[in-house]
């Protein structure tokens, strides 16, 4: 099967198309002959890998410093600062789970790493993104109340600690369907004419 067979199965194109279609791929086809995937230097590539690889690196070992000091002071212990270590263990979650492995997909311009990370790694990302926003919520909510009325008890500790649990169900349902509806494809590459593996999402709406 020729490659143009194999772009007409793929995309459910009919054998008769029209002038317009016809011109169209021909016009990508034309541009298969360039090489590489990048249009950027090595060099450039490699400082972005740097980059992206020190953030979640800073990322992991500072907000974990912060759960460690929370976690093993009972001093510091109060409702804000646990408040504050939630959100940091969101932040390490995403740092370790999701931010390499979108990074890297970005970077190559398709997914390479194992097909479950596609999952996990979406699935992750919309997780702590719900978790930082609630948590957020909650000590703006916390500060206002010890602002406004100081005299007035805020959240108390178990409190504190049922909203947190709370919180991480509503942010794990929340982010359930990443977990059905994002998989591994394989598409046709026009501007290279190759296919690749790339993650993405098809609703059942669709």
């Amino acid at each position: 099967m020729s490659e143009f067979d194999e772009v007409l199965n793929l995309y459910n194109f009919s054998e008769n198309l029209t002038n317009t279609e016809l011109q169209y791929l021909e016009s990508w086809r034309n541009l298969s002959g360039q090489k590489g995937i990048f249009p950027v230097s090595t060099g450039v590539l490699t400082i972005l890998a740097l980059l992206y690889g020190s953030i979640s690196l800073i990322a992991i070992v500072g907000n974990g410093l912060v759960i460690f000091v929370v976690a093993s002071r009972r001093k510091m212990q109060t409702v804000t600062n646990v408040f504050l270590a939630n959100l940091a263990l969101a932040d390490v979650v995403i740092g370790i789970f999701s931010t390499p492995f979108q990074f890297h997909s970005a970077l190559l311009q398709r997914w390479v790493v194992a097909r479950f990370m596609c999952k996990t790694a979406t699935f992750v990302k919309n997780l702590s993104v719900i978790i930082s926003i609630l948590t957020l919520t909650l000590i703006a909510i916390d500060r206002y109340v010890a602002v406004m009325y100081p005299l007035r008890a805020g959240f108390r500790k178990k409190i504190a600690i049922i909203v947190l649990f709370m919180i991480w169900t509503i942010g794990t349902v929340s982010s359930v369907p990443d977990l059905v509806f994002y998989n591994v494809e394989t598409i046709f590459d026009l501007k290279y004419w190759t296919k690749k593996p790339i993650c993405r999402v098809e609703w059942p709406s669709k």
